[in-house]
């Protein structure tokens, strides 16, 4: 029964989400239908305006699954696989929350429509936010275990991790998830940074719109997302895995930082344009070049900081262990 909880609330991850997740816009009400009085949102839940929160909530629940599916098998090697996949999975849930926070500070609202309707209006995210929206695809990849990533169940290396002992339907449960994570997470990039169903000059940006217009954001959100997923994909043929101390350091040393950075800079920027009263298209456009300035200091900083070379050398005794220690004391 274990095994198949573990499964099952791994899966409930991302199912879950898509509740508050819109798939288009509006659609307009002159269809007949007595007692509607405005648009129809397309989502299954609507109304619900915490929706950032209620996604990064119940996208949490995947760390349960993770370690339960891996304590369930009985297993050493499984149980360590889930601690493995479960620290990954923490470590970067943090620069990713920080990344959506500066989603959350720039729009003033959790509801993702109202997110993408305030895109439409004053801007793509990705233009004004470039470090937010790297920091969130980064960590998006890595909580979707997708390559160079893939440390929860790389095969030449654990043979599968935490879903080993897994055969199955309770093995396709976990292999759906992983791949329902990949959409989840590309849906979230397209409506927190590429403006959602927005596209400039065609699909407006008001719930003033017709079938024709209700139609076409649908098919820009989609196609948005469909290139995303895409890019997933050319991200998966691309890079080679990291090493376990590699990902985690990403996390911890270089993520985190930057993610910090982004808030602040977002706050800042923010702050000076509600006291100054900065209103207008020019001053948004030297706001993301501000943002864009600090980006590319940020990143040139963490290169410049980074080891040139790392030491692959094996240890191999007690002695070596000393003295390697003591050559970086």
């Amino acid at each position: 029964m274990a095994l198949l909880f573990g499964a099952a609330r791994h899966l409930d991850s991302c199912v879950f989400g898509f509740a508050v997740i819109p798939f288009g816009s509006v659609i307009p009400t002159n269809f007949g239908v007595e007692g509607v009085q405005k648009p129809i949102q397309l989502v299954v839940a609507p109304g619900v305006n915490v929706g950032v929160v209620y996604v990064l909530a119940v996208s949490g629940i995947a760390i349960y699954g993770v370690l339960l599916g891996g304590w369930a098998s009985n297993s050493k090697y499984s149980f360590l696989g889930g601690l493995r996949a479960s620290a990954q999975l923490i470590a970067y849930e943090l620069p990713m929350g920080l990344a959506v926070l500066g989603v959350v500070a720039a729009s003033g609202t959790l509801d993702l429509q109202a997110i993408m309707t305030h895109q439409a209006a004053d801007g793509w995210y990705v233009l004004l936010q470039p470090l937010g929206f790297i920091i969130f695809v980064t960590a998006a990849l890595a909580e979707a275990a997708r390559l160079p990533f893939d440390l929860p169940e790389c095969e030449q290396e654990l043979v599968g991790g935490y879903h080993t002992e897994y055969s199955g339907m309770r093995l396709l449960l976990f292999l759906l998830t992983e791949f329902l994570h990949l959409v989840t997470a590309a849906v979230l990039i397209v409506i927190l940074f590429l403006g959602g169903w927005h596209l400039p000059w065609i699909t407006g940006w008001t719930d003033d719109v017709g079938w024709l217009g209700a139609f076409l954001r649908i098919f820009v959100l989609w196609a948005k997302v469909l290139l995303v997923v895409l890019f997933f994909m050319l991200v998966r043929w691309s890079w080679p895995r990291f090493r376990y101390d590699q990902l985690m350091a990403l996390a911890w040393k270089i993520m985190l930082p930057l993610g910090m950075v982004n808030f602040v800079t977002v706050a800042v920027l923010d702050q000076v344009r509600l006291v100054w009263q900065l209103d207008g298209m020019g001053w948004t456009v030297v706001i993301g070049a501000v943002s864009w300035i600090i980006c590319a200091l940020a990143l040139v900083v963490v290169g410049l900081a980074t080891p040139r070379v790392a030491d692959n050398r094996p240890l191999r005794s007690a002695v070596d262990l000393e003295s390697h220690i003591g050559s970086r004391c």
